[in-house]
């Protein structure tokens, strides 16, 4: 359970996988510079805040604008979950996540304990689609069809992999991306992508759906 109720949080975070040969403590984010540690979420995942000197979103951008404006600093999501040999990075948003990363975690020596994930996206659509544990829910590939001006496709449904038209072209896809959700769900529960990013909608009753995946994963699709 969370440590604390104080906020609510919700909608698109945006971020990536690593790989760490370490364990790393609980609250570790909370000793980079302008990083405050606010709750434990669930085991292993935990929420954070981060400032910025400039707005990394729509609504702080028209307050920066607001000639009232009184210089303070901007405030920011972020969410990471600690797993054995691998870490998960989100912050609320693209231009959020890539200033924390430029401005903030590649400047303190934890970056040299992170190292590129790569996700085998490919073969997870191709041989996880087979045993039926996910549907995949968006299927972005590059197309290498003999002859064929089309050079890139993207399938959207509620279980691509079971269409006839996915089907029939499966062995001309290179797959780099996909949506997924348990079979019993009804929304996607995260995207993935070859170059280990990643895209989930924040539901606190899918973080642990979302750790039963990567434990799906480490079974030979993670690099």
């Amino acid at each position: 359970m969370p440590e604390s109720n104080s906020h609510i949080i919700s909608g698109g975070f945006t971020g990536r996988i690593y790989s760490i040969d370490n364990t790393l403590p609980e609250k570790f984010l909370a000793d980079l510079p302008n990083v405050n540690y606010e709750q434990t979420i669930l085991a292993g995942w935990e929420y954070y805040s981060f400032t910025s000197n400039i707005p990394l979103n729509g609504n702080d951008e028209r307050h920066y604008y607001n000639e009232n404006y009184d210089g303070s600093p901007f405030l920011n999501e972020l969410l990471c979950c600690r797993a054995i040999g691998h870490l998960l990075i989100f912050a609320r948003g693209k231009r959020a996540y890539n200033y924390f990363l430029e401005h903030i975690l590649n400047k303190d020596a934890i970056v040299l304990e992170l190292k590129n994930c790569f996700i085998s996206v490919d073969s997870f659509v191709k041989i996880g689609a087979k045993e039926k544990d996910y549907n995949l829910t968006s299927i972005s590939a590059f197309y290498r069809g003999i002859g064929d001006s089309l050079k890139s496709v993207r399938f959207f449904g509620e279980d691509v992999a079971n269409s006839d038209l996915f089907k029939n072209s499966i062995d001309e896809l290179k797959i780099y991306r996909c949506g997924v959700k348990e079979l019993s769900q009804v929304d996607e529960m995260i995207s993935i992508g070859t170059d280990g990013s990643l895209y989930f909608k924040y539901e606190y009753q899918n973080l642990q759906k979302i750790n039963n995946l990567f434990k799906f994963l480490k079974k030979g699709l993670l690099k």
